[in-house]
């Protein structure tokens, strides 16, 4: 599934190349990103498709997503229920009918890892 990217984002550099991302953050392991300044914790990883951003809020109760792991179909699972989420869409896919996922746009753009963040978000 090819996601369009909006036009409209703030992006911001997490890592200033992507050889030092990877070297943080092994594949399919969550590195929560802390933008303080926005107000906004996200869950962080890479796998052999590219860069997954997510809110690190689980919509379900709360919990950390960072806490949680990839499953065999590249969904994000919740480390406190369970709940899976569809890293592309944010859509729960675990059945539980659960709300759905917020997530984040991520690229590599002249060799630095970038999230993308609503332009309209404010500084808090």
């Amino acid at each position: 599934m090819q996601v369009l990217i909006p036009e409209n984002l703030k992006w911001l550099t997490v890592f200033l190349s992507e050889q030092s991302g990877k070297e943080r953050i092994e594949s399919g392991k969550w590195l929560l990103v802390n933008l303080k300044a926005y107000g906004l914790r996200i869950a962080l990883t890479h796998t052999q498709d590219g860069w997954i951003a997510i809110s690190d809020y689980c919509p379900h109760k709360g919990a950390s997503m960072a806490n949680g792991w990839l499953n065999a179909e590249n969904e994000a699972v919740c480390p406190l229920h369970n709940y899976c989420y569809h890293t592309k869409t944010g859509k729960e896919t675990s059945g539980q009918g659960g709300p759905d996922l917020v997530r984040y746009y991520a690229r590599v753009h002249e060799g630095k890892v970038q999230v993308g963040i609503p332009q309209n978000t404010p500084l808090v």
